[in-house]
């Protein structure tokens, strides 16, 4: 696997994989530490992946590699979330999360009386976490300059009333 592949001049493959579920690991528990948050789900197709999120007391869905994308789109039916439920992702490589940075999400959309957006943008461009309120707001758009990606589909969405709002995380 690819894990941190961006180290791996750096670091060997196996230091990469025991940084990457170290930093799954942190990020999981910050979100089990936020009260708003009914459940905690790891979403990934490996099953080593799995076994660190069991670990720490997540939910896993455990799904085939479609992709990122396809696989956070999919999640919502796959939990059988209510139509108006929201649905936060968190990408399990997030350095520093805390629990104060999820609650930034929520409390960005709190004011918002329609669909809402609260993005979460990397220092590289990416995201680093996207709430929907409600799930179906949006499509995901993880990747390379996928905040960018986000901030066109809620742009593009907000002619149905959809409003992306950016939150800053302490550590990104």
């Amino acid at each position: 696997e690819a894990a941190k592949s961006r180290l791996l001049p750096h670091l060997t493959q196996p230091q990469c994989e025991a940084l990457s579920l170290a930093m799954l690991r942190d990020v999981l528990t910050a979100l089990k530490q936020v009260p708003l948050l009914e459940r905690v789900v790891a979403l990934t197709p490996d099953r080593t992946v799995a076994e660190t999120a069991r670990d720490v007391g997540a939910e896993v869905l455990l799904r085939d590699d479609s992709g990122l994308n396809p696989a956070i789109n999919a999640a919502a039916t796959d939990l059988k979330l209510a139509s108006q439920e929201p649905f936060l992702v968190v990408l399990g490589d997030v350095p520093g999360i805390e629990e104060e940075d999820i609650e930034s999400l929520f409390d960005a959309v709190a004011g918002e009386a329609g669909p809402s957006v609260a993005l979460a943008a990397s220092s590289d461009g990416g995201s680093a976490a996207l709430l929907r309120t409600p799930h179906t707001a949006i499509a995901a758009h993880f990747g390379t300059d996928s905040a960018r990606a986000h901030r066109e589909a809620a742009k593009e969405a907000g002619e149905r009333g959809i409003r992306i709002l950016a939150v800053g995380f302490g550590d990104e």
